[in-house]
């Protein structure tokens, strides 16, 4: 039985609550970019996606690590999926029960500056997105990062419009004439071209003091460290 929500189907899946008895488990599915993932146990993933429709979702990816099923080669990061997924009522992770690959990221592996740059942008979007909240502004700011990466675009460039954005779309990125610091007239073009110029057609440099000022902020109003930017500052910036 397919459910109201768009992207939402019903399944009967089989849990244990002290006894066996058999429950309807939505099954939930959705494009995503993928962010991060870790090994769990033996042969399994931890992903973490960021979806549209349902924001990012914190899931097992079972046996991927096993060599017989071709899914770990689905999660590089920053890559376009579709994915399904279930979550039992008692559970906090999804599982992932189908990924299917759209768009790989894999060709900016043997870019360090652009591979780096790639795992910034997924940090700061797991970093700035809430979870479990619907994400289609951040979804479609991950979508450009990637296509501008694969395109070649200058990784300086490509970071600092989605610090910008992830700030502006928090409510965190201060207006032109709140800026501190006496900004200089080519660090307040580039911030108002952010704001004004999609990211392929945006062909300014970025200013030394955009960029500290750009690091600061999504550093200081960041909950944990961002160590991919810290990499990318000392060896792919």
């Amino acid at each position: 039985m397919r459910g109201r929500g768009p992207g939402t189907t019903y399944e009967s899946r089989l849990t244990t609550h002290g006894r066996r008895y058999h429950v309807f488990v939505p099954t939930f599915r959705d494009t995503a970019l993928i962010l991060d993932h870790h090994p769990f146990k033996d042969r399994h993933l931890i992903v973490s996606a960021l979806t549209p429709s349902f924001g990012v979702v914190r899931g097992v990816l079972r046996s991927a690590r096993g060599g017989r099923i071709p899914l770990a080669g689905s999660v590089q990061i920053l890559s376009k999926v579709e994915l399904e997924f279930f979550r039992k009522p008692t559970s906090e992770l999804a599982t992932f029960s189908r990924i299917e690959l759209l768009e790989s990221s894999f060709a900016l592996a043997g870019d360090l500056r652009r591979s780096t740059a790639s795992a910034v942008v997924a940090d700061l979007l797991l970093t700035y997105c809430p979870p479990d909240e619907p994400a289609p502004r951040r979804y479609r700011l991950g979508c450009t990062a990637l296509d501008a990466l694969l395109a070649a675009i200058d990784p300086d460039r490509v970071v600092a419009y989605i610090q910008f954005w992830v700030l502006h779309l928090g409510g965190l990125m201060p207006t032109p004439d709140a800026l501190d610091g006496n900004p200089s007239t080519e660090e307040l073009a580039f911030l108002i071209a952010c704001r004004r110029v999609a990211l392929a057609e945006l062909d300014l440099v970025v200013p030394e003091g955009a960029l500290r000022r750009l690091d600061a902020l999504v550093r200081n109003h960041a909950e944990r460290p961002l160590r991919a930017l810290d990499f990318y500052r000392e060896y792919g910036s």
